[in-house]
């Protein structure tokens, strides 16, 4: 955030955006350097033209399953922010991945500081990668005009329309939660994992998942929604193998629906770490619970971002003059064992992009486990850190170390793990690395500030946030010990005490229901949850809105 606008806690829509706009109209005419945030928005059919014949990726990594027509179109989403400074693009794709590749260059001469390549993950789309090769491109269809030849010519087009077409925005922020999808991987007591594919219809609490919805909202100065940037994890597979019909699988009901409800503006799904979570109803031949799942996560969308546009939802927005920050990671991995792509190291690239101080998106280059979006959410010092998988690039799985060692699909040698276990814990410390130091007052040395963030208890986003009846609390304790996490009021006064005993190492969770000590309702407003562990404190703000 820059110097002279804003620190700390802002308290800016109860003005309205009008009056905002006006504010930074006039210390521009003073003379102080203040552009606000902008951004553009396109939205691009990438649908191959002919799609009969087209070869389906996702079940096969041969062309050996050939798409017989369309069923939904699919779509190249675009938003291009802008500082002042730096120009970032958020792309999210009806994809199954999209390297970079020859895009990287023409992105640059556009003058983006950086993108996110998001590929939604479906099953139902044509062949861009090659899964056994990490990075690997697919050009050899059709011979003589490659589609994704084609797609990164609609990619740069898109990214100069959305360019051409910015304008100044405000961003809010929240959460939510949705009960779409389930962990594939069995665990037994034993150690021995089973997968469970489509065998979870019921449905039953498997493994770890992660309901939370995440929500950045962008509106022009009418107050008018011109983007949805809406993050999940669950992989686009309602649509199983047997389906020859081009989909966007459920990612693409949820866009389309948001769309709907807010005319004008472009819904990007953003992927989440989806490694190992399947949609309840999965891998099948009817597009009923592909509409159903998808517009049931929209709904929660729509709340969510209803919510914090309303005029009293004050800390969901952010400061007009919120700045970017994007900043990228290349490292050399020790191949996976037994790995299909050979033995040697793989030159990987993680990338983060955060939006003031309170937006983070972690984007990985593969198939993460569930896990890690968990781990990053809850060590972040930003309050919305989003984790995002399928990024920038096709790089394999990346399970956890434990997953690694107790095996499963997508965390056993061979096929599509091509990085030795470890790679995505690596990535997201290096990322936490990083917005810690961002963290860092000015004048404070980072030395000073920087102890690992392993090492210390935490308090994860909470969600949803705004809330309406209840509030999910996320915090994790680094040692055995005495826990206390509280609700205070603003102004320092205790309105609940939640947690008051001794807790084991680990990640936990508590639930607020809105009320005060005395079980009456809290009124709306602001509340700073507050954890007390390991000698440490921990906090974060949660909105009520009645």
């Amino acid at each position: 955030m820059r110097e002279g606008i804003c620190r700390g806690n802002c308290r800016w829509s109860s003005w309205g955006p009008r009056v905002l706009w006006a504010m930074l109209l006039l210390r521009s005419v003073a003379g102080e350097e203040v552009m606000g945030l902008q951004a553009g928005t396109a939205r691009i059919n990438i649908t191959p033209t002919p799609a009969v014949g087209a070869p389906l990726v996702g079940y096969t990594a041969v062309h050996d399953k050939l798409a017989r027509g369309v069923h939904d179109s699919l779509y190249a989403r675009v938003v291009v922010l802008d500082d002042g400074q730096q120009q970032v693009a958020v792309v999210a794709l009806d994809l199954l991945g999209m390297n970079p590749g020859n895009l990287a260059g023409r992105l640059r001469q556009l003058g983006l500081t950086g993108w996110l390549l998001n590929a939604s993950h479906t099953h139902g789309g044509p062949m861009v990668v090659r899964l056994y090769e990490p990075y690997g491109d697919d050009r050899t269809w059709p011979p003589t005009a490659p589609y994704l030849t084609w797609l990164e010519e609609r990619l740069v087009a898109g990214v100069r329309q959305a360019l051409a077409q910015r304008r100044p925005v405000r961003a809010a922020a929240g959460s939510g939660e949705v009960d779409l999808s389930f962990n594939r991987r069995l665990v037994h007591d034993d150690g021995s994992v089973e997968m469970i594919w489509h065998q979870n219809t019921d449905p039953r609490p498997l493994g770890p998942v992660d309901p939370r919805v995440g929500v950045v909202s962008l509106q022009d100065d009418t107050g008018a929604v011109v983007a949805i940037l809406a993050h999940y994890a669950c992989h686009a597979v309602v649509l199983g193998s047997a389906n020859r019909q081009i989909t966007a699988d459920y990612p693409g009901y949820t866009a389309a629906y948001l769309e709907g409800r807010f005319p004008g503006s472009v819904a990007l799904f953003l992927q989440g770490g989806a490694g190992d979570l399947d949609p309840y109803t999965c891998v099948q031949s009817d597009f009923a619970p592909a509409r159903a799942q998808g517009e049931a996560l929209g709904r929660e969308v729509e709340r969510v971002v209803r919510a914090v546009t309303r005029s009293d939802a004050d800390e969901a927005m952010l400061p007009p003059d919120a700045d970017l920050h994007w900043a990228e990671f290349s490292r050399a991995y020790a191949p996976a064992p037994e790995a299909v792509a050979g033995e040697h190291p793989v030159t990987a690239t993680a990338s983060l992009l955060t939006l003031g101080d309170r937006v983070a998106w972690v984007a990985l280059p593969g198939e993460p486990f569930v896990d890690l979006q968990l781990d990053l959410a809850a060590r972040s010092p930003w309050p919305y850190t989003f984790l995002l998988g399928y990024t920038n690039g096709y790089a394999g799985y990346l399970p956890t170390v434990a997953a690694s060692r107790q095996g499963g699909y997508g965390a056993e040698p061979g096929g599509t793990l091509h990085l030795a276990p470890g790679a995505g814990e690596a990535m997201v410390n290096e990322a936490l690395d990083h917005l810690a130091r961002l963290a860092v007052p000015a004048g404070t040395a980072v030395a000073d500030a920087a102890a690992p963030t392993t090492a210390r208890a935490a308090l994860g986003a909470a969600f949803p946030n705004p809330f309406n009846a209840a509030v999910t609390i996320p915090y994790t304790v680094a040692a055995a010990g005495p826990v206390r996490v509280a609700v205070h009021s603003v102004d320092g006064q205790r309105i609940r005490l939640l947690v008051d005993q001794l807790n084991s190492p680990g990640p936990h969770r508590i639930t607020w229901d809105g009320t005060d000590a005395s079980g009456r309702p809290a009124a709306s407003g602001t509340y700073v949850l507050r954890l007390h562990a390991d000698g440490d404190t921990a906090t974060r703000r949660v909105l009520l809105l009645r």
